[in-house]
């Protein structure tokens, strides 16, 4: 982990501790579990090299470009991604690209205003928040280069329309370094319908020399019974019943592990742990933050289960969707 600034002056996005690493190993109370791989370069390099090699031969095949684009014209055209369906008169549409497309990075958050469908938030890993206001035709950037630009999640106040939020900081990185974290600055409220944007500063260390919880996160919610704001990091689930002025942990997870968190229209909260989580592990729930109830099931309680996301059914919301990452069998997750 590093503890120390650095000799020379930090510019731009430097400012932000996107290469900041740590040791996982220094984990407390880890020490008889198994630990996580990280996402090494050289890794993937092995993996695409073997994807593309002769199996015979070892080797890339040479040309294999050329190869690529000569057996690209063998195969059929099709018309299926323009076609409809009609169904109950209702017409369903293929997937259309909405942009923006001048802006790099892997988009991880993604938001339509409940009362205005036309206007759409989207943030990237390293690449900003963005906001349309005509279904995704145009886009404009509404964060500033003093703000991280690596957004996690964002979600509109339940109540007030134009009141929004969103968190910073991704665990695994972005495509420019993949094996380390690109960390943030803390959650971001919006009181214009997302058109600006100013730092909590109850979510704000102020110390680029330190990851606190709030520099790695992955999901935020509110309830709407009584606008408490919850936030999943990488150090724990935290509550603020004071509008992000001040932050609390509620689920302990311990340093270093994977937590969501949302909250159903009548108030009752789900988080998840993953299975290296300190002093918790696995599914849990409350109604009103403060007591939490394990409701793991008992056929992947205790396995080796990494990030779990979570989803209600909006028209029952007593069914709720658990998805769960297996780090024993990648190919076969936990649902």
């Amino acid at each position: 982990m590093k503890t120390t600034h650095d000799p020379k002056v930090n510019k731009g996005h430097q400012l932000y501790k996107q290469t900041k690493i740590y040791d996982n190993n220094a984990k407390a109370g880890s020490e008889t579990k198994p630990q996580p791989v990280g996402d090494r370069a050289s890794d993937r390099v092995d993996y695409e090299f073997n994807m593309v090699k002769n199996p015979y031969t070892g080797k890339i095949p040479e040309k294999i470009k050329e190869l690529e684009a000569e057996f690209s014209t063998s195969i059929p055209e099709s018309n299926e991604l323009q076609k409809t369906v009609n169904k109950k008169g209702r017409r369903y549409y293929y997937w259309k690209s909405r942009g923006p497309y001048n802006v790099g990075g892997r988009t991880r958050a993604l938001a339509i205003d409940r009362y205005n469908e036309r206007v759409i938030l989207a943030g990237g890993v390293s690449g900003g928040l963005w906001r349309s206001t005509n279904a995704g035709k145009t886009w404009q950037k509404v964060t500033n280069r003093r703000q991280s630009p690596s957004i996690t999640s964002i979600v509109q106040h339940p109540t007030r329309r134009n009141i929004w939020y969103y968190t910073s900081g991704e665990r695994s990185g972005n495509s420019a370094t993949s094996s380390s974290f690109y960390a943030g600055t803390g959650v971001y409220r919006s009181v214009n319908n997302g058109r600006s944007w100013r730092l909590l500063k109850g979510s704000a260390d102020d110390d680029i020399t330190k990851i606190s919880p709030f520099d790695l996160t992955n999901s935020i919610a509110i309830n709407p019974t009584n606008n408490d704001i919850y936030v999943a990091t990488f150090n724990g689930v935290h509550r603020s019943q004071d509008a992000g002025r001040t932050f609390t942990e509620v689920l302990a997870g311990g340093f270093d592990s994977w937590t969501e968190v949302i909250t159903t229209p009548n108030g009752k909260i789900y988080a998840t742990v993953d299975f290296f989580g300190d002093p918790n592990t696995g599914f849990f729930s409350s109604t009103d933050g403060d007591e939490w109830t394990n409701i793991t099931p008992t056929n992947i309680a205790g396995l080796f289960n990494g990030r779990t996301v979570m989803a209600y059914d909006p028209s029952d919301e007593n069914i709720v969707y658990f998805f769960s990452e297996n780090l024993a069998s990648a190919a076969t997750p936990f649902c």
